[in-house]
């Protein structure tokens, strides 16, 4: 399935449903552990993406990483 990461279009492997599996899509784009992933759908709205879970991408959605918020 092909899917836009950081503005990049990258190529990550979906099972029958669809389904994409986040770490799967942080290995093949290359985005660190640290790094929270999130979902932008197409109204600028932000979802944040677990470790291990499984998403499934409707059209324009795409995914960016972000550094972590800190406070203090």
């Amino acid at each position: 399935m092909r899917i836009i990461m950081n503005g990049r279009e990258v190529n990550v492997p979906a099972d029958n449903n669809g389904g994409v599996d986040s770490d799967s899509l942080r290995e093949v784009s290359g985005v660190p552990d640290d790094r929270p992933l999130l979902l932008q759908g197409p109204d600028g709205g932000n979802r944040l993406v677990n470790p291990g879970e499984r998403v499934f991408v409707r059209p324009g959605e795409s995914f960016l990483d972000c550094p972590r918020h800190r406070r203090g």
